[in-house]
Formats: structure tokens, C-alpha cells, sequence
């Protein structure tokens, strides 16, 4: 009689553990979900943040039409449209004709997967005409099956670079045509390695 009842009182604590695991586990899973959603939304934060206060513009393509999904502020003022403007093009619009070739090969490469990424300088046109240099940088952004769909764009303003550039070859043609075309003898002498 004693050995059924400790048996009995045996299995109804080992039910109830198992019962209680199992009742656990859900609370267990909601709490691991909710810790998850915590870190997305933390990472969705700081990209939404760095996205937007970027001192460079920062633009989301679509890997197959060229067209704008997403694009910051600073690339819209860099462009002078609206994000909703820019929304409804696509970069091929945007690109100087003559840099328009060169930009569609190095994207074709990527969306073929054989490079990773790619720098050039490029000029983009405005919304009123201007030509815009910028330094280009486009990379992949992979979904979890390692396929990219879309590309990310980073582009620098280097407009004020390239006139400077520009000023000084013209500056330096200038001087060269100067020394050469001279009535008078010159030559040139460089003190630098002379020591006191």
C-alpha cells in the first residue's frame, strides 16, 4: 500500500515538473522574442539615424531598374529635388551622358557578383543643370539567401576638388606657356636643396 502511493506521489511530481516546463516554455519563447524585436529596432534606429544625419549622401537602389528607394537629405540637396522627386528616378536619369556607360558596366559586375564594391567619380546633372563631380562608391546589400536585390550608394560632393584641380593645371599651362614664350631668357633653379 505504501509503495503505490509513493509512486503515485512520485509520478504526480515528475507530471507537474513536466507540465509546469512545458507551460514555461511559451513565457520562455515570448521573452526571447521580445528581446529580439528590442535588438531590430535598436539596429533599425542607428541605421534610420546614420542614414539620415549622414554628412554624405546615402541613397538605397534597386539592383535591376536603377531606381531611387530610399535616399537622405544630404544627396537631395546635393541633387536640388525632393525625396519624393528623387523617388521617381532612377540614377541613369541623374548621370552625366558621358559617365552613363562607364557607371552601368561597374554595376553590372557587381550584380554579377564577381566584385564586391566599386569606387569612381562621376558627374551627376541637377535638377537645374548643373554638373555635380562626385566620388561614387556602390555596394551590394545581401538578403539572408546571399542574393542582392539592391545596392547601396555613397556618394561625396568633390565639385570644389575638381576646380581646384582644374585652376591649377590651368594655372600651370599659363606659367609653361609664360617661360616659353618669353622674349627674354629664363630658366628655372631649384634652391630647395641648397643648405646653409
Amino acid at each position: 500500500l505504501i509503495i503505490p502511493a509513493i509512486l503515485g506521489i512520485v509520478l504526480s511530481v515528475i507530471f507537474g515538473a513536466f507540465v509546469t516546463i512545458l507551460l514555461n516554455r511559451p513565457k520562455r519563447l515570448q521573452e526571447l522574442v521580445i528581446i529580439q524585436a528590442e535588438k531590430l529596432l535598436n539596429s533599425e534606429l542607428k541605421f534610420k539615424t546614420i542614414f539620415e544625419r549622414a554628412p554624405i549622401g546615402i541613397a538605397i537602389v534597386d539592383n535591376l531598374t536603377g531606381n531611387f528607394l530610399e535616399i537622405n537629405k544630404k544627396f537631395c540637396d546635393l541633387l536640388e529635388y525632393s525625396e519624393k522627386e528623387m523617388k521617381l528616378k532612377n540614377y541613369q536619369s541623374i548621370t552625366h551622358p558621358t559617365d552613363l556607360i562607364s557607371s552601368e558596366q561597374k554595376v553590372a559586375v557587381i550584380h554579377e557578383g564577381s566584385k564586391k564594391a566599386f569606387t569612381l567619380k562621376k558627374r551627376y546633372i541637377t535638377k537645374f543643370g548643373k554638373n555635380v563631380w562626385v566620388n561614387l562608391t556602390i555596394a551590394p546589400l545581401y538578403k539572408s539567401d546571399r542574393k542582392s536585390t539592391i545596392n547601396i550608394a555613397i556618394v561625396e560632393d568633390i565639385t570644389l576638388q575638381k576646380k581646384i584641380l582644374e585652376n591649377l593645371k590651368k594655372s600651370e599651362t599659363q606659367f609653361k606657356n609664360l617661360f616659353k614664350n618669353s622674349p627674354i631668357p629664363l630658366w628655372e633653379v631649384d634652391f630647395s636643396l641648397i643648405r646653409d
